[in-house]
């Protein structure tokens, strides 16, 4: 959508965005606008090292947007550009790639106007490339979680379950929307208030670990162990609390 709008915005003949790619040390074309079918297939299947694209290295170093005359390759396809403008896409100290334009004929220079604006797009652009970036880790994440064998629950500051894995929902027999949401607390068996507050005073100075009762929906109650842990904001604000659970019912008959 960035690639088909912005030539209307800044009146170009033609749009690309080529990502970075930390893993590979590579940049990819992702999308393109402004130049025949073929040539925008060859655009966004290619694959091109730093030294490939030196003017792309050389805006990610400046940070800012600024207007190139492409050299060798970095003219990608538009050869009758004599200058580019080139924005870097940066978002929270991370480098996502390159988003350039080009005009053919004509008005073919850039104003500060135009760089201002480029670099406003850039900037918008690159945080929705963080955030897509952070969705995709936590879907990652999930799915590492939901595949383990661990039973898994998450709480926010107020003991309200926001996550549960598998494992959680066939130990205490409820329905995963039945528990989240749910008080967390409801979840103990025998655990009195008073332990229930020094387990959360524990929690609050590092972590606890130890041995509790659970009780399932239909009311039956089991040892587990449980370790908790609080989950804290990059400010080192509380935003809840993961815990990990084990039912220890088979360990304590085998004791006995």
């Amino acid at each position: 959508k960035l690639v088909e709008l912005l030539p209307r915005v800044l009146a170009v003949d033609y749009c690309g965005i080529f990502l970075w790619s930390e893993e590979h040390a590579t940049y990819r074309g992702a999308a393109v606008s402004g130049v025949e079918s073929s040539m925008a297939r060859q655009l966004t299947s290619i694959r091109l090292g730093p030294k490939d694209v030196p003017d792309f290295e050389w805006v990610r170093q400046l940070g800012h947007s600024a207007v190139v005359s492409p050299r060798g390759i970095a003219r990608l396809g538009v050869p009758e550009a004599p200058a580019l403008l080139m924005a870097p896409l940066i978002s929270g100290g991370h480098f996502y790639g390159v988003l350039h334009f080009g005009r053919r004929g004509g008005q073919n220079s850039f104003t500060q106007n135009d760089i201002t604006i480029a670099d406003g797009v850039a900037s918008q652009a690159a945080v929705a490339l963080e955030r897509a970036r952070l969705v995709e880790e936590s879907r990652r994440l999930v799915r590492a979680v939901e595949s383990t064998g661990e039973a898994v629950l998450m709480t926010d500051r107020h003991h309200r379950i926001v996550f549960v894995n598998q494992p959680v929902v066939d130990m205490f027999g409820y329905a995963r929307d039945e528990l989240l949401g749910r008080d967390s607390r409801t979840l103990g068996g025998t655990m009195s208030d008073e332990w229930l507050r020094e387990l959360q005073r524990a929690v609050n100075d590092h972590s606890w670990r130890g041995e509790a009762t659970a009780r399932r929906k239909d009311g039956s109650t089991f040892p587990i162990t449980l370790h908790a842990s609080l989950v804290r904001s990059e400010d080192n604000r509380v935003q809840g609390a993961v815990a990990i659970i084990e039912n220890i019912s088979a360990q304590k008959q085998l004791h006995e």
